[in-house]
C-alpha cells in the first residue's frame, strides 16, 4: 500500500512540472510576439514603455524563460499614444511600352459580286427596263434603258459601288444632270435626272457614299432616278444585280450640289459612255433589244426545262 502512494505522489509531481513549464513556455511566446510589434512600431518602442526615441532597455523578463509570469506583465506596457507601422512593398505604375503599330486596311468594303448598293435608302420602282410607252410623247415601244426609282426631289443619291467618276455633266440625250461612275470589270453605273451632282470627274469614290440628289431634269415627268447599269459597253436590266439596302448618313446642309443646267450645258464638253450618234429612242434600236431580250428568254426557258 505505502509503494502505491509513492507512485502516486511521483506522478503527481511530474504532472505540476510539466503544468508549469508549459505555462512557462506559452507566456515566453506571448511576450516574443509582443516584443516583434513593439520593434516594428513607430520611434521602435520597446517592451519596457519607453517613448520613441529612448534608450531604455528591456528587461530579462522579456525572453520569458523561467521567469516569473507576474513579472512580465508590468514590462510589457506602452504608451497609449504609441503608433505602429506597417512595412509594405512599394508599387510602382508605369505605362506600357509600344510594342506593334495597328494597322488599318485602306481596301474600301465592297458588295458581292451579283450585289450592288442600293442608290436610295429607300427604293419605289416606277418603270422597268425595256420596251414601254414613252410618257413624254405617248408613243408605244420606245426603249427603255434603265430602271426608274420614284423620290422627292432632293432625295440623297448614292454610289451603287466603289469606282471612279467617269462623267459629270449635262446629258444631251435626255439624261439631264449625270454622273457616270466606272467600277472596274467592265461595268458603269449612271444616275440621270438629277438636281444637283456632289462629286467631280475623276474622284474616287466608294459604295454608298453620297453623290448627288434627285431631281427631274432633262426628259422627265417628274421627281425620280433614272439608274443604268452598263456591261461592257452594252445596256444592261439593272434588275440582274441584287440592290442591297443601304443607310446611309443624311445629307450634310454643306454639301455642295452642282447644276450643270445652269451652267451653259453647251459649253461642258463631256465624253460619255454612249456617242451621240446612238439611236437611244430608236424604233429600230428597240425592236433590236426586245429580239435579243425575247430570245435570251426562250433559251432560258429551255434550259429550266
Amino acid at each position: 500500500m505505502a509503494k502505491h502512494l509513492a507512485r502516486a505522489a511521483v506522478r503527481r509531481k511530474e504532472q505540476h512540472r510539466r503544468r508549469a513549464a508549459r505555462l512557462v513556455i506559452s507566456t515566453g511566446t506571448a511576450v516574443l510576439a509582443v516584443l516583434a510589434v513593439g520593434l516594428q512600431a513607430d520611434g521602435s518602442v520597446s517592451a519596457s514603455g519607453h517613448a520613441p526615441g529612448s534608450t531604455g532597455t528591456a528587461p530579462a523578463a522579456a525572453t520569458g524563460i523561467g521567469q516569473n509570469p507576474e513579472s512580465t506583465s508590468a514590462a510589457l506596457s506602452a504608451s497609449a499614444e504609441a503608433r505602429l507601422a506597417y512595412t509594405r512593398p512599394m508599387v510602382r505604375t508605369e505605362a506600357r511600352k509600344e510594342t506593334a503599330k495597328i494597322k488599318v486596311s485602306s481596301t474600301p468594303v465592297r458588295p458581292a459580286a451579283g450585289t450592288l448598293e442600293a442608290p436610295l435608302e429607300s427604293l419605289a420602282p416606277s418603270s422597268p427596263f425595256g420596251l414601254r410607252t414613252s410618257p413624254i410623247t405617248g408613243s408605244a415601244g420606245e426603249f427603255h434603258w434603265g430602271l426608274d426609282f420614284s423620290a422627292a426631289c432632293g432625295t440623297g443619291v448614292y454610289a451603287a459601288d466603289a469606282g471612279v467618276v467617269r462623267a459629270v455633266g449635262w446629258h444631251p440625250w435626255g439624261g439631264g444632270n449625270r454622273v457616270e461612275i466606272d467600277h472596274g470589270n467592265g461595268l458603269i453605273t449612271t444616275y440621270n435626272h438629277l438636281a444637283g451632282i456632289a462629286v467631280r470627274r475623276g474622284q474616287t469614290v466608294q459604295a454608298s457614299e453620297l453623290i448627288a440628289q434627285v431631281g427631274t431634269t432633262g426628259a422627265s415627268t417628274g421627281c425620280h432616278l433614272h439608274f443604268e447599269t452598263i456591261l461592257n459597253g452594252t445596256y444592261t436590266d439593272p434588275a440582274k444585280w441584287m440592290l442591297q439596302p443601304l443607310h446611309p448618313a443624311s445629307i450634310s446642309s454643306d454639301t455642295k450640289m452642282t447644276d450643270y443646267q445652269k451652267e451653259n450645258p453647251a459649253a461642258n464638253s463631256v465624253s460619255w459612255t454612249v456617242p451621240s450618234a446612238s439611236p437611244l429612242n430608236s424604233n429600230a434600236a428597240a425592236a433590236d433589244a426586245q429580239s435579243k431580250a425575247t430570245g435570251a428568254a426562250k433559251e432560258q426557258g429551255k434550259a429550266n426545262k
